[in-house]
């Protein structure tokens, strides 16, 4: 269509409102023009199918052609204009409103998915008036929209900078807010999390304050810059490997858990150019084993660090080391203060021995050491994966060298109540065989895991501990008001005994050691199947038990009173009390004969690993 056809439409809506008929009408070349009477407008109707023209070809439009003063969305008169697909209005500067049917992964076989094109040959404006509210976008939460503004680079590609919007029940609303002030020479552009209020006009300024995040600020002076009004979050990457990039393109904290002993750095995405500048962090774990380290040689240290190109070589286990790193040019990395190692509590731990070491200080404990944590967080993993860490209910590791550490369950509720201040030191907790004990809290009857026909009660003994206590003296045990029991005791100089596991009287069977020092087990599999283990100190580990003894007592009740440790809870009073030292104490399920080396083993290796 031609400008003087279009024109001519546009002269027709001066006459609407005098409904004037049709005089004429012509089908030519599958186009209809109608001449409006008393006027020289005319209309052009495309008419694809060459069909007879009806007053219904009026009243629906087709998109064929340009429709003036219809209902689109239901036919008939309206106040509406309906375009082709590829429709276009354009003035005579070169300025347009153009319907594109397909654009990128636009579709032109559907016009609702096309892109509309507004062109303003030499500029555009769209503004409101005072007081107005101009909006870009709809407020249907569920239209994820994504808005750009297209610009060329230096090379000529064409790049979208985008803003995308979608509610997601988050009430903020972002907002970009530019400042200027000729008087004091500042062009400021702030970026608000929440959007501020305005006065109403023409008073000057904000209602409300909104929240500001950042400014930049372009003062013509010397105070620009840029500004942060909250708290910064840099990226972090997690990266397990032995080789790896130190990467000037990627997160500024590198987080590094070498899958080996071993670790070799290089690097990568050094910024081209003489003043560039750029820092970044490492984090380095040296896990339960001393990390071998391998750095780049164009990285320059400190001298008080270590020589120059070489960095520090190994981590000790347990261990995170810092390491900030600026990169001032293509080639030279200097690290800008000396690398800091810190005890490392972040990664290589086991969770239940985290919350051991954390309820430790907790109760008063203090914290652990490295050697400490280590050795129990290995004792935990082996127990997991010799799947006899379910078995037990209560463990207690007497680890921290005093009563409040000593208190702590590695596994198991509540904690240990002492009575008349038994000694507490790096060996574990030592009783004085008259009045010291301790309350271990655990009720068999009331047990989850200990069970009638299905029990578990171990002591270990350390090196330093007293040997050959004499006869009848419990190191463990209690006698319930239901006469149930749970005991392991020395019988007399020859011979270690076991008072029942839920039985109501008598012993079991006796193991002939003068010396307690090492692990003993006693162990309930069925209603008349007890056993019991014995490994010396000095056994090594894997070995099969010096000594067992099996005995077919009847189980009858699980005792219905806490058990003690340092001697037997007879009635809530401490009964034949026993002068030694205990470094382990554990119940819980039977165990079978693997079972039981498994536990035997894992509190062996602990001891061997604590020195005791």
């Amino acid at each position: 269509m031609d400008m003087k056809k279009f024109l001519s439409l546009l002269f027709l809506l001066a006459f609407v409102n005098r409904s004037p008929a049709p005089v004429a009408m012509n089908s030519t070349n599958g186009v209809f023009a109608l001449m409006i009477s008393g006027t020289n407008a005319m209309i052009l109707l495309k008419n694809p199918t060459n069909q007879a023209f009806s007053p219904s070809y009026l009243m629906y439009p087709s998109y064929g052609g340009i429709w003036l003063g219809t209902n689109f969305a239901g036919g008939g008169a309206g106040g509406s204009i309906a375009m082709p697909v590829e429709g276009r209005i354009q003035w005579k500067d070169g300025s347009f409103i153009w319907g594109i049917g397909s654009h990128g992964s636009q579709s032109s076989s559907n016009p609702t998915d096309g892109r509309m094109l507004i062109n303003g040959a030499k500029g555009m404006s769209l503004t409101v008036g005072a007081n107005g509210d101009g909006q870009i976008g709809t407020t249907l939460s569920t239209n994820n929209e994504t808005w750009g503004m297209q610009y060329a680079d230096d090379f000529g590609n064409s790049h979208l900078w985008q803003f995308k919007t979608s509610l997601n029940g988050d009430p903020a609303r972002a907002a970009l807010h530019g400042r200027h002030s000729p008087v004091n020479s500042y062009a400021d552009t702030d970026g608000y999390a929440q959007s501020p209020t305005w006065n109403t006009f023409p008073t000057v300024g904000f209602l409300t304050a909104g929240r500001k995040v950042w400014t930049i600020d372009t003062d013509v002076n010397t105070n620009s810059g840029f500004y942060l009004y909250g708290r910064t979050t840099q990226a972090r990457s997690a990266v397990v490997s032995t080789n790896t990039a130190i990467d000037f393109a990627g997160p500024y904290l590198q987080d590094i858990s070498p899958s080996n002993t071993s670790v070799s750095f290089s690097l990568s995405n050094l910024r081209v150019g003489a003043t560039n500048y750029i820092s970044k962090l490492l984090y380095i774990h040296s896990g339960v084993s001393t990390l071998t380290i391998l750095w780049p040689t164009n990285i320059s240290w400190p001298t008080n660090v270590s020589t120059p190109g070489l960095g520090p070589t190994n981590l000790t286990p347990g261990q995170i080391l810092r390491v900030p790193l600026e990169s001032v040019g293509a080639t030279n990395i200097s690290v800008v203060c000396p690398s800091v190692s810190y005890i490392d509590d972040t990664s290589i731990y086991d969770q239940d021995a985290l919350t051991y070491f954390t309820s430790v200080l907790n109760n008063g404990g203090g914290i652990l050491t490295v050697a400490q944590k280590l050795a129990l967080n290995a004792f935990v993993v082996e127990r997991k994966a010799s799947n006899v860490w379910t078995t037990a209910e209560y463990i207690a590791p007497f680890i921290g060298g005093s009563s409040n550490a000593h208190a702590v369950y590695l596994k198991g509720s509540g904690s240990i109540t002492w009575s008349n201040a038994p000694t507490h030191d790096a060996n574990g907790v030592t009783f004085n065989g008259s009045t010291q004990f301790g309350n271990t809290g655990f009720i068999p009857s009331a047990a989850s895991v200990y069970s009638l026909n299905s029990a578990l009660l171990c002591i270990v003994i350390p090196t330093a501990s007293a040997t050959n206590i004499g006869s009848s003296k419990y190191y463990t045990g209690v006698i319930g008001a239901n006469n149930g029991r749970a005991s392991i005791y020395r019988n007399n100089a020859s011979s270690l005994g076991q008072q029942g596991l839920n039985f109501t009287g008598g012993s079991g069977a006796f193991l002939f050691f003068p010396d307690e020092r090492g692990v003993y087990l006693y162990t309930r599999t069925g209603s008349t199947a007890q056993k019991a283990y014995f490994w010396q100190r000095t056994t090594a580990i894997g070995s099969s038990a010096d000594g067992t003894a099996t005995d077919a007592t009847t189980s009858v009740a699980s005792p219905d009173s806490a058990i003690y440790i340092g001697g037997r809870n007879s009635s809530s009073a401490v009964d034949s009390p026993a002068a030694y030292t205990l470094c382990g104490w554990e119940v819980g399920s039977g165990l079978t004969d693997a079972q039981a080396l498994s536990v035997r083993n894992a509190w062996a290796r602990l001891q061997n690993t604590l020195g005791r």
